[in-house]
């Protein structure tokens, strides 16, 4: 069997589901509302190196968390 016809089926089967749309609009809003919600309390600015450590490591852990088993 060949990749294409594979990956359009998973693809489609995937697009269907609620879940698909619900993980991607938390993993989407979530950060957006993080950085601009918080106020670093160094002074620092939101794209600063800690800051953007900060946020890509807590959204790594959340995405793992909702892909977990």
């Amino acid at each position: 069997m060949k990749v294409g016809p594979i990956f359009r089926y998973e693809f489609r089967y995937q697009w269907n589901h609620a879940s698909t749309w619900l993980f991607f609009g938390v993993l989407l809003v979530l950060p957006l509302l993080l950085t601009k919600l918080s106020t670093p309390a160094d002074g620092s600015y939101h794209n600063s190196p800690s800051s953007i450590a900060f946020f890509t490591v807590f959204s790594n852990l959340l995405w793992l968390i909702m892909a977990g088993p």
